[in-house]
């Protein structure tokens, strides 16, 4: 017997120290090729689900990762579904880092009962709030902007989904290029704008697939809110997330509208956080 430990709630699991106590319900899943050597464990408290322990009864750790890798996505999105119709409170997998679809798991031999792991994190210092620079940055803006700043704020807000962050950054190169006009893909001034940045779409790009092409497709998904070709991929080669796998793309190529966008500041991409600003001397 093996089991799958997906962490929902970190800061509880942190504290419980491996302890996760008695589950407050359990259940099998409808029986099928995939699911059939499976029951969820819920763990958590009189507020929300804290934790997902998912017992898997197969004999060795080949077996059971290939359970877990084939069933991941399916479990995480009937655990959103069933804790909002349910309770109220959606819950979801704890990522590794934002705009990730890394979640955090453990997998491990023992029973129901057994501890999981005990994990002991070392946070950074937070850095001081650079006052001055938010004031020279809301200063700074060319009054042909206010239409970009809307979707900026989208896209830089980390607290949103990622295919919500990657369609506002779209919308800032669709307005930059068209003022509110359709056909980015087909503009001559894009298209240049994307031929200059070609490095970035190295390794990414499919079989005679353009840079405009990629992200088109990208977009088409994300405008159906799909993070994927597949939403149950069995191995990295069906995985077409291209939403996470384009974003740092997005968040280049907006780095550089912004550069434009502002005198004495320039931005540079940290994929996953906000673009770091400098102000010139």
């Amino acid at each position: 017997m093996w089991f799958a430990d997906i962490v929902i709630d970190l800061p509880w699991f942190i504290a419980v120290r491996g302890k996760l106590g008695s589950p407050k319900a359990r259940a099998r899943p409808s029986a099928d090729e995939s699911s059939s050597q499976t029951e969820f464990l819920l763990f958590g408290d009189d507020e929300a689900i804290r934790h997902l322990r998912v017992m898997i009864d197969v004999e060795d750790y080949a077996a059971a990762d290939a359970v877990m890798n084939l069933n991941i996505h399916v479990w995480i999105n009937a655990l959103e579904v069933s804790s909002a119709l349910a309770i109220g409170k959606v819950a979801t997998a704890a990522t590794l880092q934002q705009n990730s679809a890394s979640f955090m798991t453990f997998l491990a031999p023992g029973n129901e009962d057994a501890d999981s792991a005990i994990i002991e994190p070392q946070y950074a210092a937070a850095a001081a709030p650079d006052f001055a620079g938010a004031a020279t940055l809301m200063a700074a803006w060319k009054p042909a902007f206010r239409v970009h700043l809307h979707y900026l704020s989208r896209f830089l807000n980390s607290g949103l989904p990622p295919e919500v962050r990657w369609l506002n950054g779209y919308r800032v190169l669709e307005w930059h290029f068209l003022q509110g006009n359709v056909g980015l893909a087909k503009d001559a001034a894009y298209r240049r704008f994307l031929g200059e940045h070609a490095g970035l779409f190295e390794g990414v790009l499919g079989s005679k697939q353009t840079s405009q092409g990629l992200i088109e497709e990208t977009r088409a998904l994300v405008a159906h809110a799909i993070l994927a070709k597949r939403a149950d991929p069995g191995d990295d080669k069906a995985t077409s997330d291209l939403v996470l796998r384009t974003f740092s793309i997005i968040e280049a190529l907006v780095a550089q509208i912004m550069n434009t966008g502002v005198d004495g500041v320039s931005f540079a991409p940290l994929s996953g956080e906000p673009p770091a600003a400098q102000t010139s001397p």
